[in-house]
C-alpha cells in the first residue's frame, strides 16, 4: 500500500529532474469540497512537495476524515505536536501560539510520495472531497 514504507512515506522527497503528480492534480481534487483546504505553494515559490497537509474546519472534521481514508487503505498523520505542549517543555515560557495550536488540531498530513501517480492523487481528492456527502 502506499505511504507505508521509508521510500514511500509520507514524508518522501521528489525524485531528481521529475515534477509529482501531485503538483499538477492535488489542488483541483479538492475543489468544492466543504472546509477543506490544501496547504499550497505561495505565489512564486516552488514546493518540493515533501509533505502535504489538508486544514479542516474542525478539530472532529479532521480526524473523522483521517479515519475514512485509513479506512480506504490510504495512511494519514497528523502534524507534530507542538513542542510547548509537549511534557518535557510544559514549564518553559512561551507566548501565544494559537496557530500552532490550530494547525496541529484541524490538520492531517496526506500521502507525499514521489512515487503517486495521478490516479492515487484523484482517488485522495475524490475520497475528501465525497466526504460531504458520507453521514
Amino acid at each position: 500500500a502506499r505511504g507505508r514504507g521509508p521510500r514511500d512515506s509520507l514524508l518522501s522527497a521528489e525524485l531528481p529532474g521529475r515534477r509529482p503528480a501531485k503538483g499538477r492534480t492535488a489542488p483541483a481534487g479538492l475543489a468544492g469540497a466543504r472546509d477543506l483546504r490544501l496547504l499550497w505553494e505561495p505565489p512564486g515559490s516552488r514546493s518540493n512537495f515533501w509533505l502535504n497537509a489538508v486544514f479542516a474546519g474542525s478539530p472532529g472534521r479532521a480526524k473523522s476524515l483521517m479515519k475514512l481514508l485509513g479506512r480506504r487503505g490510504i495512511e494519514t498523520r497528523a502534524p507534530w505536536k507542538p513542542c510547548h505542549l509537549q511534557t518535557i517543555y510544559r514549564k518553559i515560557t512561551a507566548g501565544t501560539l494559537s496557530v500552532s495550536e490550530r494547525v496541529w488540531r484541524t490538520a492531517f498530513n496526506i500521502p507525499s510520495s514521489a512515487s503517486l501517480t495521478e490516479a492515487d492523487v484523484r482517488r485522495v481528492g475524490r475520497l475528501l472531497a465525497g466526504s460531504d456527502r458520507r453521514p
